[in-house]
Protein backbone atom coordinates (compact mmCIF):
# COMPACT_ATOMS: atom_id res chain seq x y z
CA UNK A 1 0.00 0.00 0.00
CA UNK A 2 1.22 3.48 -0.78
CA UNK A 3 0.28 6.11 1.74
CA UNK A 4 2.19 8.98 0.22
CA UNK A 5 3.60 7.78 -3.08
CA UNK A 6 6.89 9.07 -1.66
CA UNK A 7 9.80 7.22 -0.16
CA UNK A 8 11.26 9.56 2.47
CA UNK A 9 9.51 12.58 3.95
CA UNK A 10 11.32 14.72 6.52
CA UNK A 11 9.54 17.09 8.92
CA UNK A 12 12.14 19.38 10.48
CA UNK A 13 12.31 22.52 12.58
CA UNK A 14 12.81 23.95 16.04
CA UNK A 15 11.17 23.07 19.34
CA UNK A 16 7.42 23.80 19.48
CA UNK A 17 7.07 24.01 15.69
CA UNK A 18 4.49 21.23 15.26
CA UNK A 19 6.79 18.50 13.93
CA UNK A 20 5.25 15.66 15.96
CA UNK A 21 1.75 16.93 15.17
CA UNK A 22 2.61 16.81 11.45
CA UNK A 23 3.92 13.25 11.84
CA UNK A 24 0.81 12.19 13.76
CA UNK A 25 -1.41 13.60 11.02
CA UNK A 26 -0.08 10.95 8.62
CA UNK A 27 -0.67 8.07 11.01
CA UNK A 28 -3.87 8.85 12.95
CA UNK A 29 -6.07 7.89 9.94
CA UNK A 30 -4.25 4.55 9.61
CA UNK A 31 -5.58 3.49 13.01
CA UNK A 32 -8.96 3.12 11.30
CA UNK A 33 -7.74 0.90 8.44
CA UNK A 34 -7.10 -2.83 8.73
CA UNK A 35 -4.36 -4.56 6.80
CA UNK A 36 -1.95 -1.63 6.53
CA UNK A 37 1.47 -2.52 7.92
CA UNK A 38 2.65 0.60 9.67
CA UNK A 39 4.48 1.53 12.82
CA UNK A 40 5.42 4.59 14.83
CA UNK A 41 8.82 4.69 16.49
CA UNK A 42 10.71 6.97 18.79
CA UNK A 43 14.26 7.08 20.06
CA UNK A 44 14.76 5.52 23.47
CA UNK A 45 16.95 8.56 24.18
CA UNK A 46 13.79 10.67 24.37
CA UNK A 47 13.00 10.88 28.08
CA UNK A 48 10.30 13.57 27.80
CA UNK A 49 7.43 11.30 26.78
CA UNK A 50 6.53 7.70 26.02
CA UNK A 51 4.66 8.20 22.73
CA UNK A 52 4.54 10.53 19.75
CA UNK A 53 3.23 13.55 21.60
CA UNK A 54 2.43 17.04 20.38
CA UNK A 55 2.11 20.08 22.59
CA UNK A 56 -1.38 20.63 21.15
CA UNK A 57 -2.60 17.42 22.81
CA UNK A 58 -2.32 14.82 20.05
CA UNK A 59 -0.71 11.58 21.18
CA UNK A 60 -0.17 8.29 19.35
CA UNK A 61 1.39 5.12 20.69
CA UNK A 62 4.98 4.57 19.58
CA UNK A 63 7.57 1.87 20.06
CA UNK A 64 10.71 3.08 21.83
CA UNK A 65 13.80 1.83 19.99
CA UNK A 66 17.56 2.07 20.43
CA UNK A 67 18.37 1.84 16.73
CA UNK A 68 16.69 2.23 13.33
CA UNK A 69 17.66 -1.39 12.77
CA UNK A 70 14.53 -2.29 14.77
CA UNK A 71 12.35 -0.56 12.16
CA UNK A 72 14.04 -2.63 9.46
CA UNK A 73 13.46 -5.84 11.45
CA UNK A 74 9.78 -5.03 12.06
CA UNK A 75 9.22 -4.98 8.30
CA UNK A 76 6.45 -2.38 8.28
CA UNK A 77 5.51 -0.89 4.91
CA UNK A 78 5.10 2.61 6.36
CA UNK A 79 7.25 3.83 9.24
CA UNK A 80 6.99 7.04 11.24
CA UNK A 81 10.05 8.00 13.23
CA UNK A 82 9.72 10.76 15.83
CA UNK A 83 12.69 12.51 17.45
CA UNK A 84 14.76 11.36 14.48
CA UNK A 85 17.62 13.68 15.46
CA UNK A 86 18.26 11.52 18.55
CA UNK A 87 19.47 8.55 16.51
CA UNK A 88 23.20 8.20 15.80
CA UNK A 89 24.44 9.12 12.35
CA UNK A 90 25.68 5.54 11.96
CA UNK A 91 22.01 4.41 11.86
CA UNK A 92 21.65 5.94 8.40
CA UNK A 93 22.73 2.57 6.99
CA UNK A 94 19.43 1.08 8.26
CA UNK A 95 17.40 3.92 6.78
CA UNK A 96 19.06 3.22 3.41
CA UNK A 97 18.13 -0.47 3.70
CA UNK A 98 14.51 0.36 4.59
CA UNK A 99 14.22 2.67 1.58
CA UNK A 100 15.89 0.09 -0.72
CA UNK A 101 13.01 -2.26 0.18
CA UNK A 102 10.59 0.36 -1.24
CA UNK A 103 9.13 1.13 2.17
CA UNK A 104 7.87 4.57 3.07
CA UNK A 105 9.38 6.55 5.92
CA UNK A 106 8.29 9.81 7.51
CA UNK A 107 10.70 11.27 10.07
CA UNK A 108 10.31 14.27 12.35
CA UNK A 109 12.93 15.98 14.45
CA UNK A 110 15.11 18.97 15.08
CA UNK A 111 17.08 20.36 12.17
CA UNK A 112 19.91 21.86 14.21
CA UNK A 113 21.57 21.35 17.58
CA UNK A 114 21.89 23.92 20.36
CA UNK A 115 24.86 25.51 18.55
CA UNK A 116 22.89 26.00 15.34
CA UNK A 117 24.67 23.18 13.48
CA UNK A 118 22.76 20.64 11.41
CA UNK A 119 22.55 17.36 13.31
CA UNK A 120 24.58 14.54 11.73
CA UNK A 121 21.82 11.98 11.17
CA UNK A 122 19.57 14.70 9.72
CA UNK A 123 22.30 15.82 7.32
CA UNK A 124 22.96 12.20 6.29
CA UNK A 125 19.23 11.63 5.61
CA UNK A 126 19.05 14.86 3.59
CA UNK A 127 21.92 13.53 1.47
CA UNK A 128 19.68 10.56 0.52
CA UNK A 129 17.45 12.98 -1.39
CA UNK A 130 14.10 12.83 0.40
CA UNK A 131 10.93 13.10 -1.69
CA UNK A 132 9.82 16.01 0.44
CA UNK A 133 11.18 18.16 3.25
CA UNK A 134 8.68 20.06 5.37
CA UNK A 135 10.25 22.90 7.33
CA UNK A 136 8.24 23.89 10.39
CA UNK A 137 8.65 27.20 12.20
CA UNK A 138 7.57 28.22 15.66
CA UNK A 139 6.93 31.53 17.35
CA UNK A 140 10.19 32.96 18.69
CA UNK A 141 10.14 32.87 22.49
CA UNK A 142 12.21 36.08 22.62
CA UNK A 143 10.70 38.52 20.06
CA UNK A 144 7.39 36.86 19.16
CA UNK A 145 8.03 36.62 15.42
CA UNK A 146 6.72 33.58 13.53
CA UNK A 147 10.21 32.66 12.36
CA UNK A 148 11.81 30.45 15.02
CA UNK A 149 14.05 27.92 13.30
CA UNK A 150 16.55 27.29 16.12
CA UNK A 151 16.35 25.78 19.58
CA UNK A 152 18.21 27.70 22.28
CA UNK A 153 19.14 25.76 25.41
CA UNK A 154 19.40 27.77 28.61
CA UNK A 155 20.28 27.10 32.22
CA UNK A 156 19.15 29.68 34.77
CA UNK A 157 18.26 32.06 31.91
CA UNK A 158 21.74 31.93 30.34
CA UNK A 159 22.22 30.39 26.87
CA UNK A 160 24.56 27.40 26.84
CA UNK A 161 27.00 27.81 23.98
CA UNK A 162 29.31 24.80 24.39
CA UNK A 163 30.04 21.70 26.42
CA UNK A 164 26.87 19.75 25.66
CA UNK A 165 26.43 16.79 23.31
CA UNK A 166 24.74 17.39 19.97
CA UNK A 167 21.52 15.82 21.28
CA UNK A 168 20.33 16.88 24.73
CA UNK A 169 17.26 15.08 26.11
CA UNK A 170 14.61 17.16 27.87
CA UNK A 171 15.09 15.86 31.40
CA UNK A 172 14.38 19.05 33.34
CA UNK A 173 17.98 20.27 33.75
CA UNK A 174 17.72 22.84 30.95
CA UNK A 175 15.16 25.09 29.35
CA UNK A 176 14.59 24.61 25.61
CA UNK A 177 13.34 27.64 23.66
CA UNK A 178 12.35 28.14 20.03
CA UNK A 179 14.14 31.24 18.71
CA UNK A 180 14.45 33.05 15.38
CA UNK A 181 17.80 33.63 13.64
CA UNK A 182 17.97 37.20 14.99
CA UNK A 183 17.49 36.12 18.62
CA UNK A 184 19.60 32.96 18.46
CA UNK A 185 22.83 33.34 20.42
CA UNK A 186 25.74 31.19 19.31
CA UNK A 187 29.42 30.90 20.05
Amino acid sequence: MELLNEDLVMVLGSMCAGKSFELASYFAPLKLVNGVGWGLYQSARNTRDMNVWSRNGVELEAKKIESLEEVLKDGVAIAGIDEFHMFPESDIVYLKKILALKRQVIVSGLLTDYQGKMIGVVRAAMELGPSRVIMKRAVCSKCGSWSATYTQIEKDGVPILSGLPSVVPEDGRYRFLPVCPSCFIKK
